[in-house]
């Protein structure tokens, strides 16, 4: 069944009792399955998270889950390809949370609980973001952990209003009106030296006093790691576009999406891989202009050249051969 909106999908997780959760490894999947974890236990529901390891396949994850001992299975932020999903649910019931298909399918099995709002709505919101109003509606008092849903949004480039205005209602320290401030960048920091076992675990009080404990040296942390920013060059500047070669095109680009907010910025790092035994360019792309859907273009310039790669509307990334990167800035310009 297509769960169309919140209210749907609120009766169906009521209705687990004893259910897998698995999610993504970024920070949207991550700080999914935190949010998850917290509905799931204050519903009574027993639950167990799996965070999936990326470097297996949507196939070996559908494999591996066709073995496990369980009937009740959640996915969060992690887009496993439709045919795999209508096979699970021979003998599972699947709960699919989502946002990064384009299209719903058809005839969707009884047992496949769809909600991947992308498709349903046409609007990219991170998975964190959909589990924070799925969280409000069945729990009271459940924007105290916007925050979490907050980080996720921010990792995926992603959120919208409503998150925003709680967010800024209970965590006004780390907001002064215009951006976020050090001590959110903190908790971020915090959290990336976590395993999934002990993020899961800490609660939310713990996780805001190990900020306060550590200020200083955390700030000196990330002070070390945004100069990496420094270390760029850039390639291509017009009105439409920012080229940048950079240590770190990730945070490079979202850095840079924010002072030119009209530009789609492309950032590249230039790696040598081993197993590949030549030159392969990791790419980010980044906006934040609502005409363009970079995630498309990124599919789009994957399906010609025979690679992996694709995103959201406002962020995207691939792996690509050096003597592509050419090819791949020209494609960019010409879409947008």
């Amino acid at each position: 069944m297509i769960a169309r909106n919140f209210d749907i999908l609120s009766r169906e997780i009521q209705k687990l009792k004893d259910v897998l959760v698995v999610a993504d490894n970024d920070l949207d999947g991550i700080f999914s399955a935190k949010q998850m974890k917290i509905i799931l236990d204050k519903l009574g529901i027993k639950n167990e998270i799996v965070i999936r390891n990326r470097n297996n396949s949507f196939k070996e994850l559908f494999e591996e889950l066709q073995k496990i001992n369980k009937d009740e299975i959640i996915l969060l932020d992690t887009p496993m390809p439709d045919e795999y999903l209508f096979e699970l649910v021979m003998n599972k019931k699947v709960i699919y949370i989502d946002h990064h298909k384009k299209e719903l399918p058809k005839d969707v099995p009884e047992n496949l609980v769809y909600f991947d709002y992308r498709a349903i709505s046409g609007e990219d919101i991170a998975t964190s973001v959909l589990v924070y109003k799925l969280g409000k509606r069945l729990i009271p008092d459940f924007s105290k952990y916007s925050i979490f849903a907050m980080i996720g949004a921010i990792g995926d480039f992603s959120y919208d209003h409503e998150l925003h205005i709680d967010f800024v209602t209970n965590y006004k320290y780390l907001y002064n009106n215009t951006y976020f401030v050090l001590p959110f960048f903190d908790l971020i920091k915090i959290l990336e030296g976590l395993n999934h076992k002990e993020f899961l675990e800490i609660s939310l009080d713990n996780l805001l006093y190990i900020v306060d404990r550590n200020k200083k040296k955390i700030a000196r942390e990330i002070s070390k790691y945004y100069k990496k920013l420094l270390k760029f060059e850039i390639k291509l500047d017009n009105e439409k576009l920012l080229v940048l070669e950079c240590k770190k095109p990730s945070i490079t680009t979202t850095f840079f999406s924010n002072i030119y907010p009209n530009k789609v910025i492309v950032g590249y790092s230039i790696k040598r891989f081993l197993i590949f035994k030549k030159n392969t360019v990791s790419v980010s792309l980044r906006t934040s202009r609502d005409d363009v859907d970079l995630g498309s273009i990124a599919e789009e310039f994957a399906r010609k050249y025979g690679i992996e790669g694709g995103g959201h509307r406002k962020a995207a990334g691939m792996l690509i051969n050096r003597m592509d990167l050419e090819k791949l800035i020209r494609f960019v310009e010409e879409r947008i």
